[in-house]
């Protein structure tokens, strides 16, 4: 039996179709679900072996709320998520004309990482400089709650609360050597 051809013509409809629709999921709604955001922190916790956070649709809605308040300016300003719920917050911004997804953000906050100094049990440079690290890390967070908005103006802005929260001055963010489970 003799394998079919295929026209030329047929080829580039058959490879538009597909560029369509792989263009019907952008980066930027296929990456920033719910688990994304649970599985990118899930991944860095447990580098140092620390349990895993779950979504909360609480955390969310709190998160989905004031995303929506600075979606005007998408100024990078706490929400004041800790005097009004008892969250952490770590608030991500990327500039016009990039996807910007979960990973960014996530990525950068773990990113601090190198900015973290176990032993003294504080942030190398400044005293702020590996917070959202920290955050991310905080052992005794069991759930988050992000969101991602489009800014009027171009650009994104990402925010993640954690309940409970973390960044206890003179409290390790984990221990070495602990697996804890949520």
């Amino acid at each position: 039996m003799e394998t079919p051809k295929i026209s030329g013509a047929v080829a580039a409809a058959i490879a538009a179709a597909v560029v369509v629709a792989a263009m019907a999921t952008t980066p930027a709604a296929a990456q920033n679900s719910p688990q994304d955001f649970v599985d990118l922190h899930n991944a860095a916790r447990g580098v140092e072996g620390v349990g895993e956070v779950v979504w909360d649709d609480a955390v969310a809605a709190y998160a989905e709320n004031y995303a929506a308040e600075r979606a005007g300016d998408c100024a990078l300003i706490h929400s004041g998520s800790w005097e009004k719920a008892g969250y952490g917050e770590n608030l991500f911004g990327g500039s016009a004309g990039g996807e910007w997804t979960a990973a960014d953000a996530v990525n950068m906050w773990v990113g601090e990482k190198d900015l973290y100094d176990y032993d003294s049990n504080s942030c190398l440079g400044s005293w702020d400089s590996c917070l959202h690290y920290t955050q991310v890390m905080w052992s005794r967070t069991t759930a988050i709650g992000c969101a991602r908005v489009e800014c009027d103006g171009g650009g994104v802005f990402i925010t993640c609360n954690y309940n409970p929260a973390g960044n206890f001055q003179g409290e390790r963010p984990f221990e070495r050597g602990l697996t804890l489970s949520a």
